[in-house]
C-alpha cells in the first residue's frame, strides 16, 4: 500500500488496540499489516508498549494501596497504644485517688498494719482526718494509724502516718500535717487524765476523759490551747509544752 495508507493505518492503530473500530476497520487495518510489514512492527511495539503500561499502572497501584495499608496499620497500632496509655494513667489516677471510706478506715488499718484483731481502739475523726489507737490487753502494746482527706481532687480517707510511740504510752502524743487544718491527740493515758479543756480568746470546750482508758481526739489547730487534768482537777504535767508547736 502507499505511504498515505500507512499512515492512515498508523494513526488507527491506537483505536484499533482499544478496539473502538468499526469491524469494517478492524477488517482493513488486519489485510494491511498481512502485506505491511512497517505498519505490523508498528502495532507490534505500541500493543508492547501498552502492556508494558498496563503492568506499571497495576504495579502503581499495588504500591499505592499497599502504602494505605502501612498507614492504615500504623495508625491502627498508634490508636491501640494511645488507647492504652490513657487507660493506665486512668488507671492509676483513680487507684491513687480513691482511698477509704470513713466507715472502712478501722478495717483497712487493720489490715494493712497487721494489727491484732484482739486489739480495743479508741478514734476520732473529722472531714480532714480520722485518729486511731490499738491497743492489746491491760494496755501494755499499742499501735497507732492516721488517716487523712486529702485537699487536692480525691475520694476518701489515705493513710499518713502509724506504728508505734514513745509518747503515746508515756504521755500524750500529737500528730499534725503540712496542709492540714486539722491535728491528732493520742495516749495511752498512764498519767490518768480525766479532763482536756481548748481554750481560745472565744470559747473553752471541756472534753471529759475515762482516766483508766486510752483516748484519742482530732482537734481544729486553731482551737486553742490544750490543758490536761487528773481525776483531782490538777494540771497535769506530759513533760513537754504540748502547745509549743501552735
Amino acid at each position: 500500500m502507499s505511504k498515505i495508507d500507512c499512515n492512515l493505518i498508523k494513526d488507527l492503530l491506537p483505536l484499533y488496540i482499544d478496539d473502538v473500530v468499526s469491524d469494517a476497520t478492524k477488517k482493513l487495518i488486519e489485510q494491511h499489516m498481512l502485506e505491511c510489514e512497517e505498519c505490523k512492527r508498528e502495532f507490534e511495539f505500541l500493543q508492547k508498549d501498552c502492556v508494558t503500561l498496563v503492568d506499571t499502572d497495576v504495579i502503581s497501584l499495588k504500591k499505592i494501596k499497599k502504602n494505605i495499608l502501612v498507614k492504615n496499620t500504623a495508625t491502627a497500632i498508634f490508636c491501640v497504644f494511645l488507647t492504652i496509655l490513657i487507660l493506665v494513667n486512668g488507671f492509676i489516677f483513680f487507684r491513687d485517688s480513691i482511698g477509704v471510706s470513713l466507715s472502712n478506715i478501722e478495717a483497712d488499718a487493720r489490715s494493712s498494719q497487721k494489727i491484732d484483731v484482739n486489739y480495743d481502739v479508741v478514734s476520732d475523726s473529722t472531714d480532714t482526718m480520722s485518729a486511731m489507737l490499738f491497743y492489746g490487753e491491760n494496755e501494755k502494746n499499742h499501735t497507732f494509724s492516721i488517716y487523712v482527706n486529702r485537699p487536692s481532687l480525691s475520694f476518701g480517707y489515705f493513710y499518713r502516718s502509724g506504728g508505734g510511740a514513745g509518747n503515746i504510752e508515756l504521755s500524750v502524743f500529737r500528730e499534725s500535717y503540712q496542709g492540714y487544718d486539722d491535728y491528732a491527740i493520742l495516749s495511752m493515758n498512764q498519767l490518768q487524765i480525766a479532763e482536756m479543756i481548748v481554750a481560745n480568746d472565744e470559747l473553752s470546750t471541756t472534753y471529759k476523759i475515762d482516766s483508766t482508758k486510752p483516748f484519742a481526739f482530732v482537734l481544729p489547730i486553731d482551737s486553742g490551747t490544750v490543758t490536761f487534768y487528773d481525776v483531782d482537777g490538777n494540771v497535769v504535767d506530759l513533760g513537754y509544752d504540748f502547745n509549743s508547736i501552735f
